[in-house]
């Protein structure tokens, strides 16, 4: 049996207010192109996690234990990585914790005929759902799908295009012509410590579009890889891949599948 079930959780980011909805409102806590030769690639600069790849999981529903798929994601179907996902069961034993990946998923195993309470972070805050999260007792094999979709609700203070930032045609290599884009960035954020950014990556239609949206998030992380270890705070930048979802001209001339391959920095606080 394959069960889907869909949340909308809404994140403000620059405001005061945010709530998520699932029936009843949620309890809010603040808390915390051309390439250029291979040799050009800066290997040292591909920081690779367990988060940084779609993750093939060996899970199997037993007749004990459903496999859940839980999804992160915002209102365009675009992943939120790193998005913690938290599980409390009513009877304080079942305790679940993890992180979605790159797709924005998160596969766990969950006993039957259990309930729980779900919490979701992200953007430095707590989403407490007041509903419980049940797992049914049904017999057999059951997999359920359990999509969250968080809306961010933010004006960005400014948005501008990293000019120079050029990566290979399906790759994510961080290359040597990066670079003084990147110091460029890295200084702006050093002389102003209270900046907060997004770095977003944007591709063209050609290809597939899931790996096209997994490609942009991959060449987000490793911009953002390189400013925390030049010394940024993590909890100041952070990298979000849209695929195709956003293009800024036509796809159907070269002139502009180029333009809309693209990095940007989005300022969401000063």
């Amino acid at each position: 049996m394959i069960k889907s079930i869909i949340i909308t959780v809404f994140v403000c980011l620059g405001m005061s207010s945010s709530f998520a909805q699932i029936g009843k409102p949620a309890t809010t806590e603040k808390d915390h192109k051309e390439a250029n030769p291979e040799s050009n690639v800066i290997p040292i600069l591909v920081d690779s996690s367990a988060n940084d790849a779609p993750l093939n999981t060996n899970l199997k529903a037993t007749e004990k234990e459903a496999l859940v798929i839980f999804t992160v994601a915002d209102p365009n179907n675009v992943a939120e990585q790193g998005a913690v996902i938290k599980l409390t069961g009513t009877d304080t034993v079942l305790t679940r914790e993890g992180v979605a990946d790159i797709e924005g998923k998160w596969y766990v195993l969950l006993p039957k005929g259990k309930s729980c309470k779900i919490v979701v972070e992200k953007f430095g805050k707590r989403f407490i759902f007041n509903d419980l999260y049940t797992i049914p007792k049904d017999e057999g094999e059951v997999i359920m799908d359990h999509v969250l979709t968080i809306k961010v609700i933010t004006k960005y203070i400014r948005i501008f295009k990293m000019d120079h930032v050029i990566f290979e045609s399906g790759k994510s290599d961080l290359r040597l012509p990066c670079i003084p884009a990147l110091e460029a960035l890295f200084k702006t954020l050093s002389n102003s410590p209270t900046m907060v950014i997004e770095i977003a990556g944007h591709t063209d239609n050609v290809g597939d579009d899931n790996k096209n949206m997994v490609l942009s998030q991959e060449r987000s992380n490793v911009m953002i890889n390189y400013l925390i270890k030049k010394g940024i705070a993590a909890n100041r930048v952070s990298g979000k891949g849209y695929g195709e979802t956003q293009p800024i001209d036509t796809n159907d001339t070269p002139e502009g599948r180029t333009k809309n391959r693209r990095s940007e920095v989005k300022v969401i606080k000063e």
